[in-house]
């Protein structure tokens, strides 16, 4: 029961929070709009390691979120309805289309550990927008700036000692790896284009969490 209220729970949850986004939507409320859908979708998906959720359910859940996202940005009616949330922003991006499948991805090679996951999503749902936000307002011209890179890593570092901290790691072994991962994930962030990132972070910050955590 648990499985088919996931499956069918979140993308209703989508559509109907871009549907709500599109009513708010403005051009200077474009990136608003779109990190607001990024941070809610991230903290819905966040709890499915709780769920006892197979592999193969949430791969599905991902395959359904990716069509859907598919048909919003090529269907005209679709992308009419729930599309200005997601591409009233001014440059080409393919960073919702990466969203369903950082999620399917990061849940797959978490192989069960709850740490595994939830870290790298909490980076890609809190982190990643903090500096798409602090570096449209404080940044200078159309690139990624210093203050959304400092913003990512200030967001990163306090999520990743959270993150370990609950997971019962040793006080002296958080700070390090806390860093560590932090660092990773915001040059990450720094050097990714297309909106690839919202697959790289997540993938990246894993694979430096078990590097650092088996050293």
């Amino acid at each position: 029961m648990t499985a088919e209220f996931v499956l069918m729970g979140v993308p209703a949850f989508m559509l109907t929070l871009l549907h709500w986004l599109n009513r708010l939507h403005a051009p200077r409320r474009s990136e608003l709009c779109r990190k607001a859908a990024h941070v809610a979708l991230g903290l819905v998906c966040l709890p499915l390691p709780w769920l006892g959720l197979s592999v193969a359910t949430v791969g599905l859940l991902a395959l359904i979120g990716l069509g859907l996202l598919l048909l919003i940005r090529k269907q005209p009616h679709m992308r009419q309805s729930f599309g200005p949330a997601l591409y009233g922003v001014r440059r080409v991006s393919l960073g919702e289309l990466c969203f369903p499948v950082a999620v399917g991805l990061t849940y797959l090679l978490a192989q069960d550990d709850a740490l595994r996951y939830c870290l790298p999503m909490l980076l890609l749902t809190l982190a990643d927008p903090a500096a798409a936000l602090v570096g449209k307002r404080y940044g200078r011209g159309n690139g990624k700036s210093l203050a959304g890179s400092l913003a990512f890593f200030v967001v990163a570092l306090l999520c990743s000692i959270g993150a370990l901290l609950l997971a019962g790691l040793p006080l002296a072994a958080v700070a390090g790896a806390a860093v560590g991962v932090s660092l990773a994930a915001t040059l990450i962030e720094r050097l990714a284009g297309w909106g690839l990132d919202n697959l790289l972070i997540p993938l990246g910050s894993q694979m430096v969490l078990l590097l650092v955590l088996a050293g």
